[in-house]
């Protein structure tokens, strides 16, 4: 019977080891990226499984899925296989987280990423101690050279199936933060007390540079970097004296700018008044220039009045000769009229003389003819006399 009993059980295990492996699905956020490590050997226990914490083993298969698939198998780790056996994955998932990480090293407590005074220690050239505080927010944006450099957490449990790299967060404080704290100090303690607030800016920029120059060497981007505290000073005394320092400052610039201010109105009242007496000297001079063309204008306009009435002088003139012209004519024609009647007359008083010669009979006055139609006559003293016309 217990022969019979341990055969059962025994074909029981081997069924079991055989034909009842299971699967895992492991889920990858969208912030994150997967690495397959395939070349895992399953042995006894997944603690003395191989796992070479370098990058040439996990970075074989770089997971382009967002859902993995894991295989288990089942081995026996003792003399009854179904009792003294166990499941082991057949591959390992790195899963590195891309979210980006942002860091508060500030002194506040209330406003500090770890709620501890995480701002930055540093000296000035002449030993006077002060802090400030940094922002940060970075994210991994190479994880193959991430993963090569920082590795696996040392707190993720290698008996899952989803193991985790070094969290950024981490490597933020351990790493970026002392490099950070470093350079600060550095570029600080170049400068004298009274210069290191002035300096500030330039400083913070400086070192921003360097940091984010370091760590993308790391695969770490770092997004923003930032001062987020004044500085402020160990001994107050100091901080009383750049007070006081930066007060007579502020008087003597204000000083400056009054007088600055005084010197310009003083200027500007002068401008303004030598504008003003060139406006009203351009004035007097555009007056008396306007009393000359005014004068230019009526003596003009009297010039046109003038030539005007000489144009009508001289048109009557024109006219009054040609009336002379025309009257001269006539007079000349009438005389010519005159004389041409005179002659016509002469030649009918000759012409009636010659017939009178002809039929004179010796006793009647040769003088006295009288010419019918004639308007005039011819006495014996050959003189010309008007008379009547004989019906």
């Amino acid at each position: 019977m217990n022969k019979k009993l341990l055969l059962n059980l025994t074909l029981v295990s081997m069924l079991l080891l055989t034909g009842c492996n299971t699967k895992e699905v492991v889920d990858i956020k969208p912030s994150e990226v997967a690495y397959e490590v395939n070349n895992f050997a399953v042995e006894k226990s997944d603690t003395t499984q191989k796992f070479d914490n370098t990058r040439e083993d996990w970075s074989k298969v770089k997971s382009s899925s967002k859902m993995i698939i894991v295989p288990y198998k089942r081995i026996s780790t003792g003399a009854i296989p179904f009792i003294n056996s166990r499941k082991l994955p057949e591959k390992k998932i790195i899963v590195v987280s891309q979210t980006i990480v942002s860091k508060d090293w500030v002194a506040d407590l209330n406003k500090g990423s770890n709620k501890n005074d995480d701002s930055f220690k540093a000296e000035s050239s002449n030993g006077a101690e002060f802090h400030t505080g940094i922002t940060l927010s970075a994210k991994i944006s190479n994880t193959d050279t991430y993963l090569s450099i920082y590795g696996i957490d040392p707190n993720s449990n290698l008996k899952d199936v989803k193991v985790q790299s070094i969290p950024l967060e981490t490597v933020l404080e351990k790493t970026v933060k002392p490099f950070i704290q470093g350079a600060l100090a550095a570029e600080f303690s170049k400068y004298p007390t009274f210069e290191i607030q002035p300096k500030k800016t330039e400083i913070i920029q400086k070192v921003e540079i360097a940091t984010k120059e370091r760590f993308a060497k790391d695969g770490i981007t770092i997004l923003t970097f930032n001062s987020s505290d004044t500085i402020t000073w160990s001994d107050r005394r100091i901080q009383e004296a750049i007070n006081e320092k930066a007060q007579l400052e502020a008087q003597h610039e204000k000083t400056i700018v009054e007088a600055k201010v005084r010197t310009t109105e003083a200027e500007t009242k002068r401008k303004v008044e030598e504008q003003q007496a060139m406006a009203r000297a351009r004035a007097v001079e555009l007056q008396a220039e306007s009393e000359k063309k005014k004068a230019e204008i009526e003596r003009l306009k009297q010039e046109e009045i003038n030539l005007q009435a000489l144009a009508k002088a001289k048109n009557e003139v024109d006219i009054a000769r040609e009336k002379a012209k025309v009257i001269s004519v006539e007079r000349e024609m009438l005389v010519i009229e005159k004389e041409r009647i005179e002659i016509e007359v002469k030649k009918i008083n000759a012409q009636a003389n010659f017939e009178r010669a002809k039929k004179w009979n010796g006793k009647e006055a040769f003088g006295d003819v009288t010419i019918q139609g004639a308007t005039s006559i011819v006495d014996k003293n050959g003189e010309i006399k008007t008379m009547n016309l004989i019906k």
